[in-house]
């Protein structure tokens, strides 16, 4: 085989592993949306709250992988205030209802 159909065989390859990764979108981004709503209705739950943060964490990795900028970059920054939120003491309803917007942007950034 050829280094050209190997670099040819290789480029289809990652197309469809992106292409895979943009159907799952929508489905993590419904995941997403689902622990943000868990950690609203009881905002002092840690592991609701770590399990929000690795769902966006994921996310924001898988996205920046796959080529998809400001998916990566949208989903990155919430994730650095879903990691603020950790470090407080205190968390309320309020501090995740400041959330809902950018991650329901989360799908047409896909």
């Amino acid at each position: 085989m050829s280094h050209t159909s190997n670099a040819s065989d290789f480029q289809q390859t990652l197309q469809n592993f992106r292409d895979e990764f943009a159907q799952q979108v929508p489905g993590r981004v419904a995941e997403a949306r689902e622990r943000l709503q868990a950690c609203r209705s009881d905002p002092a739950n840690d592991v609701l709250v770590r399990d929000f943060y690795r769902s966006v964490h994921k996310l924001a990795g898988s996205a920046g992988t796959f080529g998809m900028t400001r998916l990566g970059d949208d989903a990155r920054a919430i994730e650095l205030r879903i990691e603020t939120l950790l470090g407080q003491g205190q968390r309320s309803a309020e501090d995740f209802e400041a959330l809902v917007p950018g991650v329901e942007a989360l799908a047409p950034a896909a």
